[in-house]
């Protein structure tokens, strides 16, 4: 592949500047802004992190660097003070953090206070049109509005990209525009009440898990509550996925008066930042065990960890997690993604929420509700501001305090 000049721009920047921002949609180049702009620090002490486990693990896999998570690289564990921390910076000349959009205020002010920017450089890369993070702020768009690094935009959509369902109509999605047309990587089912919604979704979902595996198809839907959300869906998808085998499990509360049963093998989410157990609200993993009745012991692999639970705190902290709202899956990626939208949902429905779902996507999507929903998210235009002071602070850190 060659670099076009938007490309050749983020890689130089990469190589000689002290820090800047790489944004752009899917089949725009980020990852072969990153790999070239890897292969040019050679000699240069590097980190590559994201804030997630999985998106860590993709990141090693796509660039074939080694990666891990911001908590990894800073030695955040139960009990014990951090390895990296103000009075023991990072030994790197570069931090590079991918899928930036998630980064959350808290986690964002451990990595820079652990960093020695006269030493190193920090570059943050993502899709500025996802959603913003779980977590407090708004650090990505903040950075990005506040001019005071440099920002490379990549816009174009390259040939290889082109063939990509997902590559073409993202950038349409933000104009208010969708493409219906069926695809070897695409395809609309209308579903308008709920017993044909519940029996689309359980087919396709079980068919793409068990061509691809269920770790590489998730279901994601706008909202958790009510007959269309996720609450609803988890159980009946962990029916067809993970069926009861009458082995150890435990409840998880869903919502008031409502649980779920989760054994061995379930996917996951957490539900809550865990300073404790250092897992943070969104995390994804699976179950590896269940054992002991009472309190008993639960153990989650959270992709570059594994973490143990008792029962009841693991019933406080994880849910099931076959579908995720668009807020979850937010950083995430993955091999086939099944979109379900609905009337229903209401007041969720906007243009961003329907481009961060299906740009979950690595190879295919099937939505699955109405077509009348889809319009409805394609008129909406979501607010996406949040009362935030860090691009004051930013500029008071560059030219002093505001007289």
């Amino acid at each position: 592949m060659t670099a076009d000049p938007k490309q050749e721009d983020a890689i130089a920047m990469l190589e000689y500047c002290k820090g800047g921002v790489i944004t752009g949609g899917p089949g725009t180049g980020k990852t072969f802004c990153t790999k070239e702009g890897l292969l040019r620090l050679e000699g240069r002490s590097v980190a590559l992190v994201a804030p997630t486990g999985k998106a860590a693990r993709r990141m090693a896999e796509v660039t074939g660097f080694a990666s891990s998570t911001i908590h990894k690289l800073l030695g955040l564990r139960p009990g014990v003070p951090p390895t990296y921390h103000p009075g023991n910076p990072l030994p790197h000349d570069v931090v590079l953090v991918d899928e930036a959009s998630m980064l959350e205020v808290p986690l964002f002010a451990r990595l820079v206070g652990a960093m020695d920017t006269r030493r190193t450089a920090l570059f943050l890369i993502g899709d500025a049109n996802q959603l913003p993070s779980i977590g407090p702020g708004r650090v990505f768009a903040d950075i990005i509005e506040s001019d005071l690094l440099p920002v490379v935009r990549l816009e174009t959509v390259h040939r290889a990209a082109q063939r990509s369902w997902v590559c073409r109509t993202a950038p349409k999605i933000l104009e208010g525009k969708f493409d219906y047309e069926e695809a070897d990587d695409f395809l609309f089912i209308e579903a308008a009440d709920e017993e044909e919604f519940a029996n689309e979704l359980l087919s396709v979902t079980h068919t793409l898990a068990k061509k691809y595996g269920k770790e590489d198809v998730q279901v994601i839907a706008p909202m958790n509550v009510g007959d269309f959300g996720t609450n609803v869906m988890n159980e009946a998808l962990q029916s067809v996925l993970n069926p009861d085998d009458g082995s150890d499990s435990f409840a998880s509360n869903v919502a008031k008066g409502v649980s779920h049963r989760i054994r061995a093998g379930d996917r996951i989410v957490a539900t809550a930042n865990d300073y404790d157990r250092v897992v943070f609200n969104g995390e994804t993993g699976v179950v590896k065990q269940v054992e002991g009745r009472g309190q008993g012991a639960v153990v989650v692999d959270f992709y570059d960890r594994e973490v143990e639970y008792s029962k009841s705190s693991a019933n406080e902290n994880v849910r099931l997690a076959y579908a995720l709202s668009c807020h979850k899956v937010q950083g995430s990626e993955y091999r086939w993604v099944v979109v379900a939208i609905h009337e229903a949902h209401g007041r969720m429905l906007n243009r961003r929420l329907l481009y961060t779902a299906v740009t979950r996507a690595r190879e295919g999507v099937v939505v699955i509700g109405q077509r009348t929903a889809v319009e409805r998210a394609l008129q909406v235009v979501e607010d996406t501001s949040r009362r935030t002071t860090l691009q004051q602070r930013l500029s008071e850190a560059v030219y002093g305090p505001v007289e």
